[in-house]
């Protein structure tokens, strides 16, 4: 897989409803990986996936407290007549609430929800194709342990060019529906 197709596959748009009240963050996709396959040393299997943002996304402030949201949705995309569109995943606040995890100190500003059997479901539910049209789940990457910078530690020094991907505001390219990436360098330590 090319590193634009690693970027774009890998990034998601959330929104989060509460109140009337809706606001969106970008998110990714994290993969926990089983053992390999003995027969097939290309296989692997997945134990999890999470997707994976900023604890403030999921659980945005109102008057200087937390609010659960009543429903968070994020998107995986599909294809279909060489269109892309979004496919969207709702998760309301009970099944929030049992997905997703958070750390104990409120000021580590991550959070993460389980998502496998989500993925699992949408692939086994996807319809048919038509004899005229042509439809597909666009394939998703996400990181794993062997990929984060802990196992490959980054001398990141002032002037090195840095990349940034998400949805800032709600922001992408429409045609595609992929998220904006830009570039920058670093400016101080």
């Amino acid at each position: 897989m090319n590193l634009d197709d690693t970027f774009h596959s890998n990034t998601t748009l959330i929104t989060t409803e509460y109140d009337g009240t809706i606001s969106q963050g970008s998110g990714f996709f994290y993969q926990v990986l089983g053992e390999k396959d003995e027969k097939n040393s290309k296989w692997t299997s997945i134990k999890e996936v999470w997707l994976v943002t900023n604890r403030h996304v999921l659980l945005p402030k109102n008057e200087g407290k937390e609010v659960i949201p009543n429903k968070i949705t994020f998107n995986l995309r599909r294809v279909v007549n060489d269109k892309v569109s979004w496919i969207p995943i709702e998760l309301t606040q009970n099944e929030f609430v049992k997905r997703a995890k958070f750390h104990e100190n409120p000021n580590i500003d991550v959070g993460i929800i389980s998502i496998l059997d989500l993925f699992t479901d949408l692939i086994k539910n996807e319809p048919k194709n038509e004899e005229n049209s042509r439809t597909s789940i666009m394939n998703i990457f996400a990181v794993s342990s062997e990929k984060l910078p802990g196992k490959n530690k980054l001398h990141v020094q002032v002037t090195d060019d840095i990349i940034t991907i998400g949805y800032p505001r709600g922001f992408y390219d429409s045609k595609n529906i992929f998220p904006i990436i830009k570039g920058g360098i670093i400016a101080s330590r």
